[in-house]
């Protein structure tokens, strides 16, 4: 469990302490006994105490023109073969 912890950790980008990995995993434990004693409550003649609305109260989707894509990508710092170029944010590994 601890490693588990510790790439939890590490893939949250959390500078976390060994102690506070132990705590982290004891806290982790408890979590997922709780969430295995719900899996087990027999929930098959239980309503649900909310309905879905299907109703759709948006408006309808119309195709409309607003703005011609030579004047969007006149907007654009930069293009390249009709797509924007943006910076890089995020790194091989």
């Amino acid at each position: 469990m601890l490693k588990e912890v510790r790439k939890i950790a590490n893939l949250s980008k959390l500078n976390v302490s060994d102690d506070e990995i132990d705590q982290l995993a004891d806290e982790f434990k408890k979590i997922l006994g709780f969430i295995d004693q719900l899996s087990q409550v027999d929930t098959q003649n239980v309503k649900p105490f909310y309905e879905l609305n299907t109703d759709n109260h948006f408006r309808n989707d119309k195709i409309i023109n607003q703005h011609g894509s030579e004047a969007v990508k006149s907007l654009a710092p930069n293009e390249y073969n009709g797509l924007f170029v943006v910076p890089r944010i995020l790194q091989n590994d």
